[in-house]
């Protein structure tokens, strides 16, 4: 299939055509025309498929000849980052049409918070935001929803492992009820299902690759002690010299701090970026989201994560998600000895103690 027979409005098609794109991916085929057709949607689809567009252009094909300025579709994020992506991919695929767009979070200064509020009182036709920095505003009175059409919500598992399930709640209870409701996830666990039926009227539903890391995604993974990481990635970066584009995460923003540093140290080019609504705990599938983020639609990466003693049972776990075992890497001999592949029993149950008490001899 080719995007021209999705209906799209024709500037929406030139700028797809401008950015190089011809054929959709399956959740793009699957789920422009329900959203076009005014369908609530639950898509269940890996990062790295293309969902982002899914939901941004037939949004824009709606918004072809809009006149005013009101707010007409809310998309709601876990994080800044990816408030700042979709509010750029928004920005590319409306080139040729007159879309107004603001992303709204936390961890600006002054006049970033009066261009947000700019754009919430007056209006511009989509807003991005985090639930955090959105509910401020909307405690200050101002914010004008009341000719929202449309509600996203992107990564929704993600928000709700994050803590944001009444901050969603609260925000959807300022919305006009009448409205198209689209719900994007890269798993479906009973509590996406909860939150659907409070949200969604009768909705469409499109199940992609449950779980899965995207398919271009050739994963290692490395046993290491924790004084062992920093020398494993310089080994990595060293064998892809030809690489322009390394993402390296990491649990906290005192390792990133200190990773860069390390490999400034070493004569790499490095920044570091971190956010504080990011937990210390993630759950498995959040793994599966970073993975994804290494091949985008239709694209080729690799993945190498770094796996300590306390981490062996958690990647077990991921490794029963995903269906698959991800081959172990040996590191160089001068770097020392490796840890041994263990996997914990503490999450079996334990039997219980029974004393061993005799009874005296009367």
């Amino acid at each position: 299939m080719k995007f021209t027979e999705l209906q799209l409005h024709e500037d929406v098609l030139e700028a797809i055509s401008q950015m190089g794109f011809e054929n959709p991916t399956p959740i793009q085929e699957f789920a422009i025309p329900k959203i076009i057709e005014n369908k609530d949607l639950i898509a269940c689809a890996q990062t790295g498929t293309g969902k982002t567009a899914a939901f941004i252009l037939p949004i824009l094909h709606k918004l072809v000849g809009k006149t005013d300025t009101t707010i007409d579709t809310l998309i709601i994020v876990p994080t800044r980052e990816l408030a700042i992506q979709i509010e750029q991919e928004i920005q590319g695929l409306s080139y040729f049409i007159s879309v107004g767009s603001q992303a709204i979070y936390g961890g600006g200064d002054g006049k970033d918070w009066d261009v947000q509020k700019d754009a919430l009182k007056n209006g511009t036709d989509i807003i991005v935001a985090t639930p955090g920095k959105l509910i401020s505003h909307l405690q200050m009175g101002y914010v004008n929803f009341k000719h929202v059409k449309h509600l996203i919500l992107d990564e929704a598992d993600k928000m709700l492992d994050m803590g944001f399930a009444d901050d969603l709640e609260k925000i959807v209870s300022f919305l006009p009820k009448v409205r198209q409701t689209l719900l994007f996830s890269a798993t479906m666990p009973p509590k996406i299902r909860t939150l659907a039926s409070k949200l969604l009227k009768n909705p469409e539903e499109i199940t992609l690759s449950i779980s899965k890391p995207a398919e271009g995604v050739s994963q290692n993974v490395y046993l290491t002690f924790d004084n062992q990481k920093i020398g494993a990635i310089k080994h990595i970066l060293e064998q892809k010299p030809e690489y322009n584009s390394i993402i390296i995460f990491t649990s906290s923003k005192s390792n990133v701090n200190e990773i860069v540093f390390q490999l400034k140290k070493q004569g790499f080019p490095a920044k570091g970026i971190s956010s504080n609504l990011e937990q210390n705990e993630r759950e498995e599938v959040d793994n599966v989201h970073r993975i994804g983020r290494t091949a985008r639609a239709n694209t080729k990466g690799e993945a190498y994560t770094l796996i300590n003693e306390k981490d062996m049972r958690r990647m077990h776990k991921i490794e029963k998600l995903i269906e698959a075992e991800i081959p172990r890497l040996i590191l160089p001999e001068e770097m020392g000895l490796q840890p041994e592949w263990k996997v914990s029993q503490s999450s079996k149950p334990k039997k219980k103690f029974k004393p061993n008490y005799k009874k005296k001899k009367e």
